[in-house]
Parts: structure tokens; sequence; C-alpha cells
């Protein structure tokens, strides 16, 4: 028994949690091993299923920190690690387990466990002192943008459940679908064309390019099924900041907004802005340190959330539209712009 008066279990404990320390899953482990060697039938399935508990825990502490690693991205996973998510995998389809969160199916946990086992290629453009490095295989996000010097995008948090996806830029049709699949990614000229085939008959497409000073992304929502589809879209810039004196600040129809971080709440939605209080031609400018970004949309933007995550020095940029209704065949199109200047330079996000 632990000894510690800080450490309680609640309810929707992640797999992290100091709850699951290694010397708690050994015990445990060690009490079921004589029951999974006597046991048969139906009582072998019971007591193997709570060994799927525990090496459901073992592979998110198991799988360390990804790091970039010329063309890949990677991190320590060994191949017992990988054999222990084979023998997960196995016992909750012989249990007739099908869902391993609430509301998630098992398929989409099990793709998120696969996805911290696995190293992912990774694409990069480059111009001048600019790089941009995208994840097909980890829903087309962006891993890293590279401006004056300074990684704007915020790295994935190692105990979430999604990592090593999607913090830094993310994009969905329907809740999250989109963000965490796996795309397809072809060479066109300067620009890298993402796209993925969602499980909602959604096809979402983006166009990545460094030009000019400018990162652009537009994007494409096409239905391509032969019914009508009720989805939305949704984008997320999780930008890293050099220096807390920042300042959000955009033009709306009816008066300037200007958000300084100390007024700034916390949270990507702690600020929401919709209707008349959008940003004019949706664009926005932030200054922090010696830098300015502004960032820019085109397409039917319905909401705009910001708020600063204080102890990660990062802000949110958030964008989503409203219900989409779609007939067979109909694209929606967005197109963002993003550039970071310096005193001494100018570049592009």
């Amino acid at each position: 028994m632990d000894t510690d008066r800080t450490l309680h279990p609640t309810l929707g404990e992640p797999p992290t949690s100091r709850l699951y320390a290694e010397k708690h899953l050994a015990r445990a482990e060690k009490a079921l091993a004589p029951g999974l060697q006597a046991a048969t039938g139906v009582e072998r399935v019971r007591l193997n299923l709570l060994q799927c508990g525990l090496d459901y825990a073992r592979v998110h502490q198991r799988t360390s920190l990804f790091h970039h690693e010329g063309d890949c991205y990677r991190n320590a996973a060994t191949d017992a690690d990988r054999r222990r998510l084979a023998g997960l995998t196995q016992g909750i389809a012989e249990a007739g387990v099908q869902y391993l969160s609430e509301g998630t199916r098992k398929e989409h946990c099990l793709h998120l466990l696969h996805n911290r086992l696995k190293s992912h290629p990774v694409v990069t453009l480059t111009e001048a002192d600019q790089r941009v490095c995208l994840l097909p295989t980890l829903g087309g996000r962006i891993l890293d943008y590279l401006a004056g010097g300074h990684n704007w995008l915020l790295g994935a948090e190692p105990e979430h459940s999604d990592y090593p996806a999607p913090d830094g830029y993310l994009e969905y049709a329907g809740y999250i679908t989109g963000s965490q699949e796996e795309y397809s990614c072809r060479m066109r000229s300067d620009t890298a064309v993402l796209e993925a085939s969602l499980d909602n008959g959604i096809r979402l497409r983006r166009a990545v390019s460094l030009r000019n000073g400018v990162l652009r992304v537009v994007s494409e929502v096409r239905n391509v099924t032969r019914e009508r589809i009720v989805t939305s879209w949704g984008t997320r810039w999780m930008l890293a900041l050099p220096d807390r004196e920042t300042s959000l600040n955009f033009a709306a129809a009816n008066n300037p907004v200007s958000l300084p971080w100390s007024e700034m709440g916390e949270g990507i939605g702690a600020h929401v802005f919709e209707q008349d209080r959008l940003p004019g031609r949706q664009a926005i400018t932030i200054t922090t340190g010696a830098y300015t970004i502004h960032h820019a949309i085109t397409g039917p933007v319905y909401r705009f959330t910001t708020g600063r995550l204080e102890q990660r020095n990062a802000l949110a940029l958030y964008y989503c539209t409203n219900i989409l209704d779609m007939d067979p065949g109909e694209k929606v199109e967005f197109t963002q712009t993003v550039r970071v200047k310096t005193q001494e330079y100018r570049f592009s996000i």
C-alpha cells in the first residue's frame, strides 16, 4: 500500500497518473499471475482483462519523449512495448470490449496507442531561413515552424492520451475527426498536399507552402458521398511565445480589440468572438518581444477564440465554422496566411 497521503483515486485518472506507478503495476501483476496460470475459459478472459488494464497504463508510460531526428519523428519504444500492445489488443477483442474510454470506441484508442509506438515520417518545407515540418501520419500536424530563430509551435504533452499529437497546428472536420488520422502527402513544387478520407464521409485536403515570406495553408472540406452530410470545420494554432510581453490585437466591426497578456484569460476558449465581434477580414496581429505575427483566414468562420496557457507560455488561436450542411460533392475552402516579422528580418508562418 502506498503511504503517500497526497495520492487519492478519482474518477477518470489518466494512465500516466501516479496511481499507476510501476511499483503498483508490478504488485498488481504479481497478484494476477497465479490466477492467469490456473484459470480457463470465461474466468481467464476476465482475469486477462485486468492484465490488459495494467498493459494499457504501461504502454502510455513506457513510451518516452518523441524527438525530431532527420526525416523521422520517433521515440525509444521497444519490441517489448509493441508485444505488450499486441497482447492488449488481443485481450480486449477476446473480452468483447468496444470502448476503452467514455464515448470513444476501441479502434480510436488503439490507433492512438499505435501512434506512440512507431516512427513517423517528417516532410520539410524550407524558404531562406524559414522551415516548416509536417507529420502526415499524425493528422497532418505541423510539428515545427521556425522563423526568425524561433520555433513558433508548441510541442505536444506526453501525459495527454493523444500524444504525440496534436499540439502545434491541427484541423478537423467534425468532432476532432481529421486531427489524428493518417494523411497521404505529395509534393507539388514548393507545396505539400495532404489528404485524408475521413470516416464521416468528408475528404479533408490541405496545401501547405512557404512562399515570399508567407506560410500559407489552403484547406478544402469536401463531401465525397452521395448523401447530404452535416459537419463542421475548425483549426487551432498553439503558439509558443518567446516573451510574455505579448498582446493580441484586431479590428472588429464596432471597435478595436486589444488583449495584453496580463488581461488574457486562461485556456483556449477564454475569449470568444462571434458575428460583429469577429476580427475584420478575419485578421489579427500579435506582438511578442521583438516579433510581430500577422494571421489572417478566409472562409465561413463563425467563431474565433483565444486565451493564454500561462505555465507553457503559449497563446491559442482557434477558429471554427457553424454547422456545414453539405450536399454530395459540395466543398468549402479556407485559406490561412501567417507572417512573422522582426526588427531585423521579415519572415512568415
